[in-house]
């Protein structure tokens, strides 16, 4: 989904989701997990109006994903009936 347009200083904006509009292309009407350290609230507010099971994780830059993001990933992933965890 490559690189968001940055302001003058180096930063996205502070109100806007750079890759919102790119996301909600991608994942269509399907449940969706997204991992970002820069989601902001229009992507919280799009997650909330989805009609599917919709995930949001924001983790700190300067320390990355931690176990219980990964095990809360996995149980969304559960949840959703994820092709990945069906019994085959």
């Amino acid at each position: 989904m490559g690189p968001c347009a940055r302001s003058g200083r180096g930063r996205t904006s502070r109100w806007r989701t750079c890759r919102l509009a790119s996301v909600e292309r991608f994942v269509g009407d399907r449940p969706a997990a997204w991992i970002d350290d820069e989601l902001h609230g229009d992507a919280h507010a799009w997650a909330a109006l989805r009609t599917v099971p919709t995930k949001l994780l924001s983790p700190d830059p300067r320390i990355g994903i931690l176990d219980r993001d990964v095990r809360a990933l996995l149980a969304f992933a559960r949840r959703t009936g994820s092709a990945a965890f069906r019994s085959p």
